[in-house]
C-alpha cells in the first residue's frame, strides 16, 4: 500500500478536512468487557455525591463520535475526561509542586474523613472540634433532624430541628475511633468543645433575653459516658469563635452585634469562662484597640490566642495571647487580614485566608521578630473539598483545616 494512503487512513476526518475512509477490519479486535470500565459509582466526588463525570466533560466526549481510531480512541476520551478533573484536584495535594499556586512547604497531613457506611447511613458530618491532647470530634447528625438553608454555603448550611439526637465521633492522636451516642440536644449548635473528665460543650452562636431580662442559656454541657446533659448556662451573645484549654476554661471572641447587644461580657469583645458558665477573664482595656469580629482561636501549652480585628478608623488584625496562670495579655498586629485558621508555636505560626467555597485556600508562614509577625511564606494551595466559614482551629502548632468532609492538619 502507498505510504500516502495508508498516513491518510490513519489522519481523523476533522485534521484532514476529507472524506472519512475506514480502516480495514481485523477479525482479532474485540469490545473490552464491561468489567474493563471503571465504574461510575466510584467517581463521586463531593459532599454531596454528585457525579463530577457528566459536570466536567464536554458534550463531545460523552456521545460516541465516529473516529479513525474506532472503539479505542472513543474509550480513551473517555477516561481522559473522566479521571482529569480528579486528578487535577488531589494531585497538587498528594504531590505538591513549587510552581505559584501551589506550596512546596505546606506539609498537609490527611487525618480523617467520614466512612462510605457513614454518609450511606445518612448521617452528615457537622460541627466539629480539635481536642488539647490531639483528639478531632465531630459530631454526626441524621438527615432527618437536618433543614438546609439556601443562603449558606457548605456545612454550616444544615441546621437541626432541637431537641435532635447525634453520634459524637472522637479521632484519637494513635488513629483509634471512639463514638458516643447524645440525646436530645436542646440547642442549635455553632461550636463544640471537649471539656475534661469525659464531656462536651455544645454552643449556639447567638443568646436571647428570656421575659425576665435575663439572658437564656445558650450553651450545654453533656457527659460522653452517659450522655446526659450535666449543665446549661450562657457565655454571651455572637460568638463567631470559641476554644477550651486543658484546664476546662472557655474562652471566646464575639461579633459585632454581641459587642453592641446589651450583653456585659460580650461588650468587652474577648472574655474567658470557667466549665460552670462563670466569667473569670475579661480584657480590661489591655487591648490595642476595641474588638469588632473575632476570627478564629488556639491554643499553645497553656495559653489562649484569640484572634480579631477592630472597627476603628486606623483598624487592623491581631493576635491577642493570654496566659491564664498570670494574667498577662499581649497582642500583635497580624500578618494576614481576617485569617480563618492559626496556629502557633514558639515564635513561628502558620494562617490560613480560605476562598470561600472553591478547593483551595491560601497558607501563610510568619516568624516573630522583635514585636512583628514577619511573613516567611505565602502560597495559594489546592485542597480536597471546599473551604466555608469556621475552617481552623488552632492547638499546639497544629493548624486543623477542614475542607468539606475532609480533615487536614498543618505544621506551624
Amino acid at each position: 500500500m502507498d505510504t500516502r494512503v495508508a498516513s491518510s487512513l490513519l489522519e481523523s476526518p476533522r485534521r484532514s478536512g476529507t472524506a472519512h475512509v475506514s480502516p480495514p477490519r481485523r477479525q482479532s479486535v474485540r469490545r473490552p468487557a464491561a468489567a474493563a470500565l471503571p465504574s461510575r459509582g466510584d467517581e463521586r466526588d463531593d459532599e454531596h455525591g454528585r457525579d463530577r463525570t457528566t459536570r466536567h466533560a464536554p458534550a463531545s466526549s460523552r456521545t460516541r463520535e465516529p473516529t479513525a481510531g474506532g472503539r479505542t480512541t472513543w474509550r480513551r476520551s473517555w477516561l481522559r475526561h473522566q479521571y482529569t478533573p480528579l486528578i487535577s484536584a488531589y494531585v497538587p495535594v498528594l504531590c505538591p509542586k513549587s510552581r505559584g499556586d501551589v506550596m512546596s512547604t505546606v506539609g498537609l497531613q490527611r487525618v480523617w474523613k467520614p466512612s462510605v457506611t457513614e454518609l450511606w447511613a445518612g448521617r452528615r458530618p457537622l460541627w466539629w472540634t480539635a481536642g488539647p491532647t490531639g483528639e478531632l470530634a465531630v459530631l454526626l447528625v441524621h438527615r432527618q433532624f437536618l433543614r438546609r438553608s439556601r443562603y449558606v454555603k457548605g456545612w454550616p448550611g444544615w441546621g437541626p430541628q432541637v431537641p435532635f439526637d447525634a453520634v459524637l465521633v472522637i479521632r484519637r492522636a494513635d488513629g483509634s475511633l471512639r463514638r458516643r451516642p447524645i440525646k436530645g440536644i436542646p440547642v442549635r449548635p455553632s461550636h463544640i468543645a471537649l471539656l475534661p473528665e469525659s464531656r462536651l460543650l455544645i454552643v449556639r452562636g447567638r443568646a436571647g433575653k428570656e421575659e425576665s431580662g435575663t439572658w437564656s442559656p445558650n450553651a450545654v454541657v453533656f457527659s460522653l459516658e452517659s450522655g446526659e446533659q450535666e449543665a446549661a448556662f450562657c457565655i454571651g451573645d455572637d460568638i463567631p469563635a470559641l476554644v477550651t484549654d486543658r484546664g476546662g476554661s472557655i474562652w471566646t471572641a464575639y461579633g459585632d452585634e454581641g459587642i453592641y447587644g446589651g450583653h456585659p461580657e460580650s461588650a468587652a469583645g474577648l472574655a474567658g469562662w470557667n466549665a460552670g458558665g462563670q466569667a473569670t477573664w475579661a480584657p480590661g482595656g489591655r487591648l490595642p484597640d476595641a474588638p469588632l469580629e473575632g476570627c478564629t482561636a488556639a491554643t499553645e501549652g497553656d495559653r489562649v490566642w484569640l484572634v480579631w480585628y477592630s472597627g476603628s478608623r486606623r483598624g487592623g488584625t491581631f493576635l491577642t495571647r493570654i496566659t491564664p496562670s498570670t494574667g498577662e495579655v499581649t497582642s500583635w498586629p497580624s500578618p494576614v487580614r481576617a485569617p480563618d485558621g492559626f496556629a502557633v508555636r514558639g515564635r513561628r505560626a502558620v494562617l490560613t485566608k480560605r476562598d470561600h467555597n472553591r478547593r483551595s485556600t491560601e497558607v501563610v508562614r510568619a516568624e516573630l521578630d522583635g514585636d512583628t509577625w514577619s511573613v516567611t511564606e505565602r502560597r495559594r494551595i489546592r485542597v480536597p473539598g471546599r473551604v466555608v466559614m469556621r475552617c481552623g482551629q488552632g492547638r499546639d502548632g497544629l493548624l486543623w483545616l477542614r475542607t468539606g468532609d475532609t480533615w487536614l492538619r498543618i505544621e506551624a
